[in-house]
């Protein structure tokens, strides 16, 4: 008897969704690299610093996006979190990043591109399709086979 792990079953429910890369924006100075990652109203901040990568902690993060402007909150090593008012809409999206620490100020721009979800219609094939479908592959060459020989009999005559 084999037995399969979870979500390797191979049954005929459907699989789950597979998830989609969020949108997400960069901008970069000489001192610092920001990372923006956008899950509905939802943003996470990446902040480093440009000349050796390592995480940039204590400093005002401003956010400006659509002409609101938003402090965001620290949430780990380099990590800053908004919530936005409302879900971005489609299209091109100017956002500033004013980063202000003790001994210096920094303003980064950048450009997020958010599309609309396309929804693509996937064929999901179980063995119960295979197989029936196999099945009629099988019964049309039959038939072929089958008209061939009457065909062949009657030139034969």
């Amino acid at each position: 008897m084999v037995l399969a792990g979870a979500g390797h079953d191979h049954d005929d429910a459907n699989p789950s969704k597979m998830s989609s890369v969020l949108p997400r924006f960069s901008a970069d100075s000489e001192l610092f690299e920001l990372v923006g990652i956008v899950n509905d109203k939802e943003m996470t901040l990446y902040l480093d610093h440009f000349a050796d990568n390592s995480p940039v902690n204590n400093v005002q993060l401003e956010i400006e996006i659509n002409g609101n402007k938003f402090k965001a909150k620290p949430h780990g090593e380099g990590e800053y979190e908004i919530t936005l008012k409302e879900p971005l809409k489609p299209g091109v999206t100017a956002v500033t990043a004013s980063i202000i620490s003790e001994s210096v100020t920094d303003i980064l721009a950048a450009e997020l591109d958010l599309h609309e979800e396309q929804n693509i219609n996937v064929r999901n094939w179980t063995w119960k399709n295979l197989i029936l479908w196999l099945g009629v592959v099988i019964l049309v060459s039959l038939a072929f086979v089958h008209f061939l020989r009457k065909r062949a009999q009657r030139t034969a005559t």
